[in-house]
């Protein structure tokens, strides 16, 4: 893991399967996971994800998409250095 000075923070961004703007440039598939992926890789609607940077564990909920399609809503998840 890198040593990094500054905060970690978490970027979540909902998108519908397919859309273009989230899409690899190879037109294979999405960028992001399905809430349904996420919520079987969590075990349910919480879960904690590390970041690429430290490792650290930041915690992630999908209750904000409960509504939502959970085949077809997607998360790209990100972070970044403050």
């Amino acid at each position: 893991m890198e040593n990094i000075t500054g905060n970690v923070t978490v970027h979540i961004v909902a998108f519908q399967k397919g859309d273009p703007r989230y899409q690899f440039a190879s037109g294979k598939g999405d960028k992001g996971l399905s809430i349904a992926q996420l919520r079987k890789r969590f075990g349910g609607d919480e879960g904690e994800i590390p970041d690429p940077y430290s490792g650290q564990m930041h915690p992630i909920s999908l209750k904000p998409w409960a509504d939502k399609d959970p085949e077809k809503t997607f998360l790209h998840i990100s972070f970044r250095i403050l």
